[in-house]
Protein backbone atom coordinates (compact mmCIF):
# COMPACT_ATOMS: atom_id res chain seq x y z
CA UNK A 1 0.00 0.00 0.00
CA UNK A 2 1.42 3.57 -1.23
CA UNK A 3 2.18 5.77 1.74
CA UNK A 4 0.12 9.20 1.21
CA UNK A 5 2.24 12.42 1.39
CA UNK A 6 1.60 14.39 3.99
CA UNK A 7 2.13 17.71 5.65
CA UNK A 8 4.72 16.16 8.29
CA UNK A 9 6.51 14.19 5.42
CA UNK A 10 6.72 17.80 3.64
CA UNK A 11 8.56 18.91 7.21
CA UNK A 12 10.65 15.74 6.88
CA UNK A 13 11.69 16.81 3.35
CA UNK A 14 12.21 20.65 4.38
CA UNK A 15 14.27 19.39 7.27
CA UNK A 16 16.57 17.41 5.28
CA UNK A 17 16.83 20.24 2.74
CA UNK A 18 17.85 22.75 5.23
CA UNK A 19 20.43 20.16 7.15
CA UNK A 20 22.40 20.26 3.43
CA UNK A 21 22.41 23.79 3.67
CA UNK A 22 26.11 25.71 4.42
CA UNK A 23 26.61 26.22 8.09
CA UNK A 24 26.45 30.17 7.33
CA UNK A 25 22.79 29.92 5.55
CA UNK A 26 21.48 27.32 8.28
CA UNK A 27 22.16 29.92 11.24
CA UNK A 28 20.16 32.48 9.53
CA UNK A 29 17.00 30.29 9.52
CA UNK A 30 15.13 30.41 13.21
CA UNK A 31 16.29 27.67 15.63
CA UNK A 32 12.56 27.53 16.94
CA UNK A 33 11.45 26.72 12.95
CA UNK A 34 14.16 24.30 12.26
CA UNK A 35 12.95 23.03 15.66
CA UNK A 36 9.38 22.87 14.71
CA UNK A 37 9.98 20.84 11.73
CA UNK A 38 12.33 17.68 13.45
CA UNK A 39 9.34 17.88 16.13
CA UNK A 40 6.71 17.69 13.64
CA UNK A 41 8.17 15.22 10.96
CA UNK A 42 7.13 12.32 10.19
CA UNK A 43 9.57 9.68 11.25
CA UNK A 44 8.50 6.36 9.16
CA UNK A 45 8.51 8.70 6.55
CA UNK A 46 11.83 7.78 3.94
CA UNK A 47 12.62 10.98 2.35
CA UNK A 48 13.27 10.91 -1.24
CA UNK A 49 15.46 13.89 -1.55
CA UNK A 50 18.92 12.77 -1.83
CA UNK A 51 21.42 14.72 0.71
CA UNK A 52 24.72 13.45 -1.61
CA UNK A 53 23.19 15.13 -4.23
CA UNK A 54 22.42 18.90 -5.33
CA UNK A 55 19.16 20.10 -5.26
CA UNK A 56 19.46 21.20 -8.89
CA UNK A 57 19.61 17.96 -9.61
CA UNK A 58 16.50 16.62 -7.98
CA UNK A 59 13.37 16.52 -8.85
CA UNK A 60 11.75 19.04 -6.00
CA UNK A 61 7.82 18.59 -5.77
CA UNK A 62 5.87 22.33 -5.50
CA UNK A 63 4.72 21.90 -2.23
CA UNK A 64 8.63 21.69 -0.75
CA UNK A 65 9.73 24.17 -3.59
CA UNK A 66 6.96 26.43 -1.82
CA UNK A 67 8.07 25.97 1.39
CA UNK A 68 11.96 26.57 0.30
CA UNK A 69 10.95 30.18 -1.25
CA UNK A 70 8.80 30.84 1.84
CA UNK A 71 11.92 30.23 4.18
CA UNK A 72 14.31 32.14 1.71
CA UNK A 73 12.16 35.40 1.79
CA UNK A 74 11.62 35.09 5.58
CA UNK A 75 15.40 34.19 6.88
CA UNK A 76 17.99 34.19 3.88
CA UNK A 77 17.31 37.16 1.69
CA UNK A 78 18.06 41.19 2.72
CA UNK A 79 15.62 43.45 2.90
CA UNK A 80 15.63 45.10 -0.14
CA UNK A 81 15.58 41.75 -2.12
CA UNK A 82 12.56 40.81 -0.16
CA UNK A 83 10.60 43.77 -0.69
CA UNK A 84 11.58 43.35 -4.75
CA UNK A 85 10.17 39.86 -4.33
CA UNK A 86 6.78 40.82 -2.32
CA UNK A 87 6.28 43.62 -4.36
CA UNK A 88 6.59 41.22 -7.47
CA UNK A 89 4.63 38.93 -6.17
CA UNK A 90 1.85 41.42 -5.48
CA UNK A 91 1.84 42.34 -9.05
CA UNK A 92 1.10 38.81 -10.09
CA UNK A 93 -1.68 38.34 -8.03
CA UNK A 94 -3.22 41.79 -9.20
CA UNK A 95 -2.92 40.57 -12.75
CA UNK A 96 -4.10 37.54 -11.97
CA UNK A 97 -7.23 38.88 -10.23
CA UNK A 98 -7.47 41.34 -13.47
CA UNK A 99 -7.46 38.92 -15.89
CA UNK A 100 -9.87 36.26 -13.79
CA UNK A 101 -12.23 39.11 -13.55
CA UNK A 102 -11.81 40.11 -17.63
CA UNK A 103 -12.31 36.62 -18.72
CA UNK A 104 -15.95 36.55 -16.40
CA UNK A 105 -17.07 39.98 -17.51
CA UNK A 106 -16.40 38.35 -21.39
CA UNK A 107 -17.90 34.93 -21.03
CA UNK A 108 -20.83 37.23 -19.53
CA UNK A 109 -21.06 39.67 -22.73
CA UNK A 110 -20.74 36.57 -24.66
CA UNK A 111 -23.96 34.68 -22.43
CA UNK A 112 -26.08 38.20 -23.29
CA UNK A 113 -25.31 38.46 -26.45
CA UNK A 114 -25.95 35.26 -27.46
CA UNK A 115 -29.52 35.57 -25.21
CA UNK A 116 -30.71 38.42 -27.04
CA UNK A 117 -29.77 36.59 -30.54
CA UNK A 118 -31.61 34.03 -29.16
CA UNK A 119 -34.41 36.30 -28.49
CA UNK A 120 -34.74 38.07 -31.56
CA UNK A 121 -34.54 34.38 -33.18
CA UNK A 122 -38.15 33.47 -31.41
CA UNK A 123 -41.91 33.93 -32.88
CA UNK A 124 -44.12 35.70 -30.29
CA UNK A 125 -47.44 33.44 -30.45
CA UNK A 126 -50.18 35.21 -28.91
CA UNK A 127 -52.65 32.80 -27.21
CA UNK A 128 -56.49 34.18 -27.89
CA UNK A 129 -58.59 35.09 -24.76
CA UNK A 130 -61.67 33.27 -23.32
CA UNK A 131 -63.70 35.75 -25.03
CA UNK A 132 -62.16 36.02 -28.38
CA UNK A 133 -62.53 31.86 -28.39
CA UNK A 134 -66.29 32.40 -27.40
CA UNK A 135 -66.90 34.83 -30.30
CA UNK A 136 -64.73 33.16 -32.88
CA UNK A 137 -67.45 30.22 -31.58
CA UNK A 138 -70.51 31.34 -31.96
CA UNK A 139 -69.30 32.85 -35.53
CA UNK A 140 -68.40 29.40 -36.88
CA UNK A 141 -72.06 28.61 -35.27
CA UNK A 142 -73.89 30.87 -37.13
CA UNK A 143 -72.12 30.45 -40.55
CA UNK A 144 -73.19 26.78 -40.72
CA UNK A 145 -76.57 27.79 -40.63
Amino acid sequence: MEKIYTERCLYKDTYTIISMMDNNLRCKINPKFIKFLEENQDNTYHSYINPKKPLKEQEIRDDIKLMLSIIYINYLCDSEEREMILKEEKQNIEKYNKSLYDNMFKKKQVNNSETENYDNQLIVIQKESIIHKIINKIKKLLKMN
